[in-house]
């Protein structure tokens, strides 16, 4: 049920309560804890969320280790956003590199997507930061990433959230809409609902396409 609430629905408040079940009937579920954190960063509870998404750290670096646990990946990273998401950009680079590291020591089934997720995140920060050089050079990580992921045929509505993102933070608004109508038609409810709310996509709000898509607030 909490995967249907948040992916399923994009009702993250009504997603949190399964995942919190889920988590503390097994502490050691990362995946939980990624889940619960970025559904408390998207509801604006970021103490929460980063409670949680410190306890998914742990989790990511005990396997690591070899101490314990399943493979996890993202855990930097949602902490990384959350910090971004209260203005803290020079902490959330700081996670974003460490989500970097972490990953290139790893083989996980969600890599590739997740690096296309993570570069954006630090391309956002950067450019806040007035890195622009770092910026673009995280974008056109992003978006290699994804252009490799259409050649293997591995097209999917969340990564082309996250390079409609790429194209809105260029000032790209066509391809931006174009990657988020797209994403919109396979999975609308959790894509509108992210879009509404999204700092990376606000050199769109006023733009009519924008503004059909998402519906009022």
């Amino acid at each position: 049920m909490a995967r249907a609430f948040f992916v399923g629905r994009g009702q993250f408040r009504e997603a949190v309560p399964w995942f919190e079940k889920a988590l503390a009937g097994n502490p050691q579920g990362g995946w939980y804890a990624l889940q619960l954190s970025h559904c408390y960063a998207l509801l604006g509870e970021f103490e929460r969320g980063e409670a949680i998404a410190r306890r998914a750290v742990e989790l990511q670096a005990a396997f690591l280790s070899g101490q314990q646990g399943v493979l996890i990946v993202g855990a930097h990273m949602r902490l990384g956003h959350l910090a971004a998401l209260q203005g803290r950009h020079p902490e959330a680079v700081e996670e974003f590199r460490r989500e970097l590291a972490f990953i290139q020591k790893v083989d996980h089934a969600l890599r590739s997507r997740i690096t296309i997720e993570l570069h954006t995140r630090l391309g956002a920060s950067y450019k806040r930061l007035g890195s622009a050089a770092e910026a673009e050079a995280a974008f056109a990580i992003a978006l290699d990433g994804f252009e490799e992921r259409i050649r293997l045929g591995a097209d999917e509505p969340f990564t082309r959230y996250y390079v409609a993102c790429v194209y809105a933070l260029r000032g790209a608004a066509e391809e931006a809409l174009a990657c988020l109508e797209k994403a919109a038609r396979v999975r609308r409810q959790f894509t509108l609902a992210r879009a509404r709310i999204e700092p990376e996509l606000e050199s769109l709000r006023d733009h009519p396409r924008f503004r059909d898509l998402v519906g009022p607030e």
